[in-house]
């Protein structure tokens, strides 16, 4: 294995465990910059240094890692009486152990592989990661002075947030990506659970979480069902398909990257920011909801190139809906600080969509599907309505934004009433059914 590409996993993993012992502010600062700074530097080092330099890592330290990442959720759910996690966390276990640990399947010779793509988007990762340290640590000092236990928590998510991403960006392994999606659901809840309003305990929405577990507990099922049907577990293999089951194989792993993005298309945004730290919020929904679903699809671009062309079609569709209801939640709530995360979804529709084509364009690859191309078309005119909106807020309010808005200023712009959040939801459910019952009808 190449050691440049295990470090961007290995340095923030190590700032992980420092932080844990940490007790003073200004040292908990600099860690949060550290990571950040170490981390773009394992990013340049990746990307300029053409040759390698190897490293073994036996394939049973990635099974160990695997199964007490698992085990470590089951006992935290436990815990915090999160017992639909807990079971979920159990069938993962038992699957490990059947399957990683008793029958010891072959792993990729390289289990962490960066190909000159996945550099550029782990670069372009860490350059944004750096950019939004400056805030997010004045933030942080604004909201959170003299509370060392929730800056704790923050840079703790954070570290595990840089080694998860890098994890998914270069692995090679099914079974890696189980591994680091995971890493990024602790992340995930390592903020909701530092920085919860601990006046409201419900306020995180366990439903999402569910979602999440369940999903991966299916794609973990999924990597076995690959490895009997191909004899391995890297996506580099699977060029022939999987036969009748390759639609139901590609849409646990499509579903699989759109819940743990959380790239669902409904004003869902709002509840993650729990802490007083947009820049924080956003730089988690740009990492995982932009880069990493979209270098975790392009992994699979061989599988998805022989699907049936209506499966394609009904996930680009999915992706149009994500542009359009990221713009127009954007818009209805452009006076509000959590808007421009919901632009942030509508561009990860985007890059969704085009993920299931060959073709570098941006606007070509729509051109054989008129409904996510009119969706794409009414998303931008929203966003340009947001932007000349909110830009007309910054010159006419003095005031801070504010965390609600009632204006509706969609409204404004038809000279009629639609209730677009029920079209949304409706669209997006109704695809997600059709798309699984057109992947369940290819396997007769």
């Amino acid at each position: 294995m190449d050691l440049l590409v295990l470090c961007p996993v290995i340095v923030p993993l190590i700032m992980f465990f420092v932080t844990i012992f940490l007790e003073r502010e200004k040292s908990i600062y600099l860690v949060t910059a550290i990571s950040g700074l170490l981390f773009l530097l394992c990013a340049i080092l990746t990307l300029a240094v053409p040759g390698s330099v190897n490293f073994t890592v036996p394939a049973v330290i990635w099974r160990i890692i695997s199964v007490a990442t698992v085990i470590v959720i089951f006992l935290r759910s436990i815990k915090d009486r999160q017992f639909i996690i807990s079971v979920f966390a159990a069938v993962q276990a038992l699957i490990l152990i059947l399957f990683e640990v008793i029958l010891l399947p072959d792993e990729p010779a390289s289990f962490l592989y960066l190909n000159i793509k996945e550099k550029y988007l782990l670069l372009f990762g860490a350059v944004i990661v750096l950019f939004f340290i400056p805030f997010i640590i004045y933030l942080l000092k604004k909201h959170y002075k003299g509370l060392p236990d929730k800056l704790r928590y923050f840079t703790m998510g954070f570290a595990l947030l840089l080694s998860s991403f890098a994890g998914l960006i270069s692995s090679s392994s099914m079974t890696g990506l189980f591994l680091f999606w995971q890493w990024q659901f602790i992340s995930a809840y390592i903020f909701l659970k530092g920085f919860r309003d601990s006046r409201n305990e419900n306020n995180i929405p366990r439903t999402v979480i569910y979602f999440q577990q369940a999903a991966l507990t299916l794609f973990l099922a999924a990597g076995v069902t690959a490895y009997k049907l191909t004899g391995s577990l890297a996506m580099a293999d699977f060029i022939d398909g999987f036969g009748k089951v390759s639609e139901l194989l590609a849409l646990i792993i499509f579903t699989s990257a759109i819940l743990m993005g959380m790239l669902i298309p409904e004003n869902c945004v709002h509840w993650f920011d729990t802490l007083k730290i947009v820049p924080g919020t956003g730089l988690y929904l740009i990492i995982f909801s932009l880069f990493a679903p979209y270098g975790v699809l392009l992994k699979f671009r061989q599988l998805f190139n022989n699907l049936d062309g209506n499966v394609i079609s009904l996930m680009m569709i999915y992706g149009g809906i994500l542009v359009f209801s990221g713009a127009y939640f954007a818009l209805l709530f452009y006076r509000n600080r959590h808007s421009i995360l919901s632009l942030i979804m509508s561009i990860s529709g985007l890059a969704v969509a085009t993920a299931f084509k060959n073709i570098p364009s941006h606007v070509r690859f729509l051109s054989d599907n008129p409904i996510p191309l009119l969706l794409v078309i009414a998303g931008i005119v929203l966003t340009v309505a947001y932007i000349i909106l909110w830009i007309s807020t910054i010159f006419t309010h003095t005031g801070n934004t504010t965390d609600t808005s009632d204006e509706h200023p969609v409204n404004y712009i038809l000279p009629f009433n639609i209730n677009f959040r029920l079209i949304i939801k409706i669209g997006y459910i109704t695809t997600a059914a059709i798309t699984l019952g057109v992947s369940l009808s290819c396997l007769k």
